[in-house]
């Protein structure tokens, strides 16, 4: 009983980051567009995708820093998975039923957004914005949290405090 409820945890743990990695993000990239939008006024759709692909990983990582210093979740590393999954499924859907040229044609201009930039396809928009931006946000947020962990890993291993104050098994 008490195994399956430690998965549990870790499971809800798992959620609970790509959570954050995904509406955390959403709530800094706000921010960072409004500056950007002062500081650089341009309206083009290549300067939104360019800053959209900015702005959340760069939000994602500072969520991943603020999450991992309150909690140190060992699972906020795999959130990416989520994200994965969820980008799949949308490029099954296009390679299945909606890619113009056959399976493979233009997929990664599509889910890169250099359609949406150049083309300004609504579709192309939208998978972009609902499919790539998730992803690329849970690739920050993964590698922020793996960077921290084993950095403040290797720092509590060099730290002659933190090791005169743990026990040596035996």
């Amino acid at each position: 009983m008490r195994e399956v409820q430690s998965r549990f945890t870790q499971i809800r743990a798992l959620f609970i980051s790509a959570a954050f990695a995904q509406w955390g993000g959403m709530g800094f990239e706000l921010m960072f567009r409004r500056l950007s939008r002062w500081f650089f006024p341009v309206h083009s759709k290549v300067f939104l995708v360019l800053t959209d692909c900015l702005f959340a990983a760069l939000a994602a990582a500072m969520i991943a820093i603020s999450v991992h210093l309150v909690w140190r979740l060992i699972q906020a590393q795999w959130a990416w998975v989520l994200f994965l999954i969820w980008f799949g499924s949308g490029a099954a859907f296009y390679l299945l039923v909606a890619a113009p040229n056959g399976p493979g044609g233009d997929f990664w201009k599509h889910f890169s957004g250099f359609n949406c930039a150049l083309r300004g396809g609504r579709v192309s928009c939208y998978d972009f914005f609902i499919f790539t931006v998730p992803l690329l946000r849970g690739v920050s947020y993964s590698l922020t949290a793996w960077v921290l962990a084993t950095f403040f890993a290797e720092l509590r291993l060099q730290n002659p405090v933190y090791r005169s104050q743990t026990k040596e098994p035996g």
